[in-house]
Order: C-alpha cells, then structure tokens, then sequence
C-alpha cells in the first residue's frame, strides 16, 4: 500500500463512509460453474452512493508489465487530495484482448471491494447458501425495484426496512432504495 504523506481527512471520511456502503449483490451467473456472484457493477452500486456522500473518488489504473500478468492500481482519493492506493497482480489466462479484459474487470471487481471492505456472496460458487437475511433482502430488493413511482418506493422501503434489523440487510435494502428513487427522480426508470 502507498499512500499521500497525511491521510487524516481520507481516513476520516472512509470510517463516515464505510457503514453506509451496502453488499454487493449476486446479479450475474458464471456460464462455467452455473453459480451466481455480484458483478463489477453490483460493487460500484453498492459503495457509490457514500463515497459521493463523504467526498471519496476511485481510479483504477493497469500498469505497465512484463511478466504476463495485470497489475491493476486502485487508488482512493479525498476531495482533500489525500490519497491511498494498492496494487493488484493478477494472472492472465488467455493471453489475448479478450483474457485482458475478462481479467481486467475481475482485478477491478476484487480490488475495488478490497479497497472499501465490502461485502460480497461471490466466492466462485463455493458457498452453499446464503444466510436468511441475504436471501429476504434479494426478495426486497426486487420489490423495490419494481416500484413504479416514490410513494410505492416509499412504503415498501419502509415494510422491508422494518422487517429486519439485521445491518447487513438493512444496507442493502437502503441502497436499493437509493438507487430506485435516483432512478425514479432522473426519469430513467422502466415503468
């Protein structure tokens, strides 16, 4: 790990930001091993809403190599300048643009929830089950998402919020709900 020479303000919004940042949720299926796991975009979801919120910007950078591998860099900046960041070394498999790639946003997925700390299900379809508050918080999050305007957010949001108080479950519901309304808000949403 490197990092500016203070990271006293990043530091500070990070713990701010930290218990605000949601699990990733499982919203794609490896075709190899038919199980599912949370995907680049499900980790961004799940932390871009508090790092916006605490001043927080990632980049995530590879870097020149001659050993056959992706160093990916993630770096964590505060609006203060302050900065951290690590590097990742990952094996290419498939030594062409597609192995690149395909390697390139795994070391993304991994370094970034890494980086933050979140949470993930996806450990190559090695865990046999969820626990009971993952799985009623996949079903509420569904809901949520097929509100069609803010009051329906609303009222769900609250029955799914109050079925639970585990902290896990709670995250994630709050973070589709923040997602849904910025969806509902913005006009993008699928009525």
């Amino acid at each position: 790990m490197q990092s500016s020479s203070s990271i006293n303000e990043l530091a500070d919004a990070l713990a701010t930001a930290q218990p605000k940042i949601g699990v990733a949720i499982k919203n794609a299926v490896n075709p190899h091993l038919k199980n599912k796991y949370a995907d680049l975009g499900a980790v961004w979801d799940a932390c871009s809403e508090a790092l916006k919120s605490c001043h927080l910007s990632v980049i995530q950078m590879p870097q020149p190599s001659d050993d056959g591998k992706l160093h990916l860099e993630t770096i964590l900046m505060h609006r203060s300048g302050q900065w951290i960041s690590g590097t990742a070394v990952v094996p290419i498999a498939k030594q062409d643009a597609q192995g690149y790639g395909a390697t390139l946003t795994y070391a993304r997925r991994y370094g970034l929830a890494a980086l933050l700390g979140i949470t993930q299900d996806d450990d190559d379809g090695e865990r046999a089950c969820a626990s009971k508050a993952q799985e009623d918080a996949l079903e509420w999050v569904a809901k949520i998402e097929d509100a069609s305007n803010q009051d329906e957010l609303k009222s769900v949001f609250t029955a799914a919020y109050s079925s639970s108080t585990d902290k896990q479950f709670r995250t994630t519901v709050t973070v589709a709900k923040d997602k849904r309304k910025k969806e509902l808000s913005d006009g993008s949403a699928n009525t």
